[in-house]
């Protein structure tokens, strides 16, 4: 009897331990996205800038800027922008149908990654902004997908709010 009770108990743990290791080889698990490598290689447009100027800081706020997606954003004059290279620089444009100001981050025909998913992780106040329109305007926390349709290598439309 003992003998069949150390034989079942062998049999379960077998079973139990084979069902964990294949379910690790499932070939459908998606590898993590490295996001430093995406911010890396995808390159934005220099928008012509007609107007308000908006420079926005690529990577995530919760990542200490690091990644992709926005992590700071600041109205600039043109004559003041700085020199920093991982930014953004566009024009804020108004959408009269919908009321709301918004930018467009344009791709540019040299980046490699044109389908990433563009995180912005908590809502961002866009300094200055209380120049442009009386009050504090802010880019919305969430996920923003590439709009194929926005200039001639697609981008990322952002409202405003």
């Amino acid at each position: 009897m003992k003998n069949l009770k150390v034989l079942v108990f062998g049999a379960i743990f077998s079973v139990l331990f084979l069902s964990t290791f294949t379910s690790c080889e499932n070939n459908d698990v998606q590898p993590s996205v490295d996001e430093n490598y995406v911010a890396e290689n995808v390159q934005f447009q220099n928008s012509p800038l007609r107007g308000p100027v908006i420079s926005i800081h690529i990577g995530r706020k919760k990542k200490d800027c690091d990644g992709f997606g926005f992590c700071k954003a600041i109205i600039e004059s043109a004559l003041s922008l700085d020199d920093t290279q991982n930014a953004v620089r566009t024009s804020v444009e108004y959408d009269r149908r919908a009321g709301a100001y918004y930018v467009d981050a344009l791709l540019d025909e040299t980046s490699r990654i044109t389908d990433a998913t563009l995180v912005v992780d908590e809502d961002l106040t866009v300094e200055g902004s209380e120049r442009l329109t009386g009050s504090s305007l802010s880019i919305g926390a969430g996920e923003y997908k590439v709009n194929s349709s926005l200039g001639s290598n697609g981008g990322y439309r952002v409202y405003l709010k």
